[in-house]
């Protein structure tokens, strides 16, 4: 059996893959004071639901087989967590009427 180098080829999907929008969560009809607040509410709730829909895809057999795809496979898996954390994040953001305000460019 040859085994892949996970490591290098798990830090390649995340360079390619770590395009995740940044920038400030503001809402103009919210003290700014609440934003913080809001955001940490919204990171429990985006963990809670990663972790269900983590679950549900583990006892349905949809995510990748551990036992066949060893630390790869695990890899793999946090890392489609992690990005479904950040949707349902981004998501409970956006529904409490915030917008990501996007960094602005060195020197610009």
């Amino acid at each position: 059996m040859v085994r892949l180098p996970t490591t290098p080829l798990l830090l390649a999907v995340l360079a390619v893959c770590a395009c995740a929008p940044t920038g400030t969560w503001q809402n103009a009809d919210v003290p700014q004071e609440q934003w913080k607040q809001d955001q940490a509410d919204c990171r429990r709730i985006a963990q809670q639901q990663a972790a269900r829909d983590f679950s549900l895809t583990q006892n349905s057999g949809r995510s990748l087989d551990n036992a066949r795809g060893g630390e790869w496979a695990a890899q793999m898996n946090t890392f489609s967590t992690g990005q479904s954390q950040d949707r349902f994040f981004a998501s409970c953001m956006t529904q409490r009427g915030y917008t990501l305000q996007p960094e602005a460019e060195p020197g610009g």
